[in-house]
């Protein structure tokens, strides 16, 4: 059995295809940006000049649009990445947290159905600490990989 998803284009005729795991299509994208901002950082070439504060190291003016495209790459693999992450949460507290959940706010303990822990809670606090309590492990905070 296989998870599938089904749309209707323009045309009308319904196409049927395996739904993609959120989180993987996120890192994929990301992961393929990131090789492409290496590729790009390749053409970039400088030479010395003189700056306010001294010498630095100039951009040839005609690789411009080469070093626009390789700033576009970069923050696509950034955002797409912080998606991956935020999909992989989410994932993980669908499936794993039965109930509702206690977290505290302002020195109160309230608790939230795993929609609004999902969709209320930042990335943060479900890294370091939604997932860590529900999959029993220690949390990442305070450590170098955080």
């Amino acid at each position: 059995m296989v998870l599938s998803s089904q749309i209707t284009p323009a045309e009308g005729v319904p196409i049927l295809f395996p739904t993609p795991s959120a989180a993987a299509l996120s890192l994929s994208i990301a992961a393929r940006a990131a090789r492409s901002a290496v590729e790009l950082r390749t053409f970039l070439q400088f030479s010395p000049a003189i700056g306010p504060g001294g010498t630095v190291q100039n951009l040839n003016s005609s690789l411009t649009s080469k070093l626009f495209d390789y700033f576009e790459n970069c923050s696509v693999a950034v955002l797409f990445s912080i998606q991956a992450l935020e999909a992989y949460c989410n994932y993980k507290i669908a499936y794993t947290l039965n109930g509702e959940l206690a977290i505290e706010r302002d020195g109160k303990q309230i608790m939230l159905s795993p929609l609004k822990v999902e969709r209320g809670l930042s990335i943060d606090e479900k890294l370091g600490e939604v997932l860590p309590r529900l999959l029993s492990v220690p949390t990442p905070k305070g450590r170098a990989v955080w």
